[in-house]
C-alpha cells in the first residue's frame, strides 16, 4: 500500500511540473462587477485547440428590485494562432440561459440558446497565469415573459424570437496546469 501511494505522488510531482500546460481554470473579472459567479474550465486537445466551458451564476437582487439573475453555461472551441493559451484567437460557442433581468422598467423572464463566435487574446503573465480579454455575438433564439420592474410587477406580454446579440464580453483571469 505504501507503495502505491509513493507511485501516485511520484506520478503526481512529476505531472504538475510538465512544461506545457494542458488545463486551464479562469473566471471573468467583468462578470464579478455584476455580482455574476463564474468560473471556466478549459483543456488542451491539439497544439492550437482548446475546449472550454464557462459557467456563470447570479441568484441576487439587489437595490430596487434591480437584478441580472440568471444561470448560463457556454460550452466551445478555441483556435489558437499560435498555440494553445497564448496571443490571439477564434472561438465559437453553444450558449443557454434561464434569466430573470429588471435594469429599467421592465423585468424579463425567460430562456436563451444560440451560437457565439468570438475572437480574444491572451497575455502570458507568467508559466502559470495568463490574462485574456475576449468579445463575441451571434444569433440568439430568445423567449420571454414581459412585467413591470417592481416586484410582482403587471404581466406586459411575451417575447419570442431570434435577435444577433453580444454574448460574450470578457476580461479573465486564468491558472493554467
Amino acid at each position: 500500500m505504501k507503495k502505491m501511494v509513493i507511485l501516485i505522488l511520484i506520478v503526481f510531482i512529476s505531472y504538475t511540473h510538465c512544461p506545457a500546460q494542458k488545463f486551464g481554470v479562469g473566471t471573468d473579472v467583468i462578470s464579478l462587477t455584476t455580482a455574476t459567479l463564474n468560473v471556466e474550465a478549459s483543456v488542451m486537445v491539439s497544439k492550437k485547440v482548446t475546449l472550454q466551458l464557462p459557467l456563470s451564476w447570479n441568484p441576487f437582487t439587489m437595490k430596487n428590485n434591480f437584478k441580472i439573475k440568471h444561470i448560463a453555461i457556454q460550452p466551445g472551441i478555441r483556435w489558437w494562432f499560435w498555440h494553445g493559451y497564448s496571443e490571439f484567437y477564434l472561438g465559437a460557442h453553444l450558449l443557454t440561459s434561464i434569466f430573470n433581468i429588471a435594469v429599467s422598467n421592465q423585468r424579463k423572464q425567460g430562456w436563451a440558446s444560440g451560437i457565439s463566435f468570438t475572437c480574444g487574446y491572451a497575455w502570458m503573465l507568467n508559466q502559470h497565469v495568463n490574462l485574456e480579454i475576449e468579445a463575441g455575438g451571434g444569433p440568439i433564439y430568445r423567449e420571454y415573459d414581459k412585467f413591470e420592474s417592481e416586484t410582482c410587477g403587471e404581466y406586459l406580454g411575451t417575447t419570442k424570437g431570434v435577435i444577433l446579440f453580444p454574448t460574450r464580453l470578457s476580461c479573465s483571469v486564468f491558472f493554467l496546469f
